[in-house]
């Protein structure tokens, strides 16, 4: 569904942003070393009720602010090309060699820092086999899933016109950590109108440094090695903070990042690169605990914002130079609870006293949001969300004015709390206010499931072509499983494990 941020319009930098950098301050001593914040906070909440009462309008609320700054130095300092050090990138020892970088550049091929990788684990034997059919506007189709015991998929056939005849077969390998190592698949003939082309087959070997970080993969096409994949390598700092990630080919840089950290280990500098041209860069200064600066760099200008800060690091007003001439252009202004929930966002977007923009929130007694309203120059859109007494979320709706219908997805559980059908309609236009039927996508889910709460069927109907997609699963052996209803390993093997969950 679409994000619950309560956001007011990114402009330069969005606002989100400068949220998350100023609940990263701490209560310490007041520090001149340029700091960033980070974690977001986390919701808590007011009494609420469900739906909006309607209010009589009111005029826009006055904003006041002084008339400008000026960005503390070595903040807004244009970013230099970068400069690269080959020899303390980390790369894997069966790297070919075209693609490693400089001749005479020697190359490391692990990591010297960073916490030691995790200790080997058994794999259980497989244990299930899923087939099912679906439908999907194609002819129908046959699909057979292997897994293992951790409900990765390990094998997959797929028969696309039910002929009996395997198109298409892959085969997933499993790291003892969890990550994927290769993939392996093998096409059949395709049909023609002239005869049929041959099939062919496809492996990739996945190789990751000891943090964890994917460094590429080496890419087989029949057998033999192509050289058209990229390598990914990344330096670390003391404490496995990722200072460098550089994405290249044949010794030349295609993509890297640049990051700088404080003593806390709240970022400081981030600067993207394409090639060694930088693009994009970000900055974050505190000069002490009531005030902090933000500025984002589009490879043109700077545009500088400066955070007012109340006792618990909450952002009170934000104030934004644009041009980097000293004079605010837009200026925001928060509203917040006792228990730290945003509840009014007021911003004057043209430097003229007066609120353009207002975000108003309400949150539930359990820390839930339940309902944002934005109101601008283009006019008034209200989320909501509503929960059943267990914490499920039951419906959402989005509604702006009155050339808009409604969005909404709604959710229906068991008694065991499994979702068991899902409704939506989404992105709907309607052309007068009596016509309702501007209909642009809908969308219909329902599952059924066994004793042991395993997926049995599954039926997806989407616009109003009658049914999508159907699907039926099969069991091959007694320990029962759970599978989200709507995630599917295939298109994310390297999540596989997220998908499924072994329970007794």
């Amino acid at each position: 569904m679409p994000s619950t941020e309560a956001g007011i319009g990114r402009g330069a930098i969005g606002v989100g942003a400068v949220i998350g950098l100023a609940l990263a301050c701490t209560r310490t001593a007041p520090t001149v070393e340029p700091v960033v914040a980070t974690p977001e906070r986390p919701a808590v909440s007011t009494q609420a009720e469900p739906e909006a009462e309607a209010t009589e309008p009111r005029p826009p609320p006055r904003v006041s602010y002084d008339e400008g700054f000026a960005p503390p130095p070595g903040l807004t300092d244009t970013p230099g090309p970068l400069e690269i050090d080959w020899s303390i990138l980390v790369v894997p020892d069966g790297v070919p060699g075209s693609l490693r970088g400089p001749p005479a550049s020697p190359w490391s091929t692990q990591a010297e820092l960073g916490a030691p990788a995790p200790p080997e684990l058994l794999d259980p034997p497989p244990c299930r086999v899923e087939r099912y059919l679906s439908h999907d506007l194609r002819p129908l189709r046959t699909v057979a899933l292997q897994h293992d015991a951790r409900g990765r998929v390990t094998r997959e056939r797929i028969d696309d016109d039910t002929d009996g005849t395997i198109d298409l077969e892959r085969r997933y390998a499993w790291g003892a950590d969890g990550r994927l190592e290769s993939l392996q698949e093998e096409h059949g003939p395709q049909p023609t109108c002239d005869g049929k082309v041959p099939g062919w087959a496809f492996r990739s070997d996945h190789v990751y440094d000891r943090h964890g970080t994917w460094l590429g993969a080496e890419l087989r096409y029949d057998g033999e090695l192509s050289e058209q994949g990229e390598w990914r390598s990344t330096q670390y700092d003391a404490a496995g903070r990722p200072l460098l990630w550089v994405s290249h080919r044949f010794g030349e840089v295609l993509a890297a990042e640049l990051r700088q950290w404080d003593e806390r280990g709240r970022p400081r500098a981030q600067t993207r690169y394409e090639g060694a041209r930088p693009v994009v860069a970000e900055r974050w200064l505190y000069p002490s605990e009531a005030e902090a600066y933000y500025a984002l760099w589009d490879g043109e200008q700077w545009v500088v914002d400066r955070i007012a800060l109340d006792g618990e690091g909450r952002p009170v007003t934000v104030q934004r130079d644009r041009d980097g001439d000293g004079r605010v252009d837009r200026h925001t202004r928060f509203e917040h609870d006792d228990q730290g929930h945003e509840l009014a966002r007021r911003t004057d977007a043209d430097h003229d006293g007066v609120a353009e923009i207002e975000v108003l929130t309400r949150w539930d007694e359990a820390g839930r949001r339940v309902e944002v309203v934005r109101t601008s120059l283009e006019g008034t859109e209200r989320e909501a969300w509503r929960y059943d007494e267990a914490g499920h979320l039951l419906r959402w709706s989005s509604k702006r004015d009155e050339h808009w219908a409604e969005d909404f997805e709604e959710h229906v559980y068991d008694d065991r709390g499994r979702e068991i059908e899902r409704r939506s309609e989404r992105y709907q236009t309607v052309t007068s206010v009596s016509d309702l039927s501007g209909y642009v996508s809908r969308e219909h889910w329902r599952g059924e499931r066994d004793e042991q709460g395993r997926l049995l069927r599954a039926t997806v109907l989407e616009g109003e072509l009658g049914p999508n997609e159907r699907i039926e699963y099969v069991y091959d052996c007694r320990k029962p499983y759970r599978r989200h209803p709507r995630r599917n390993p295939l298109d994310h093997p390297e999540t596989a494990a997220e998908c499924f969950q072994v329970f007794e």
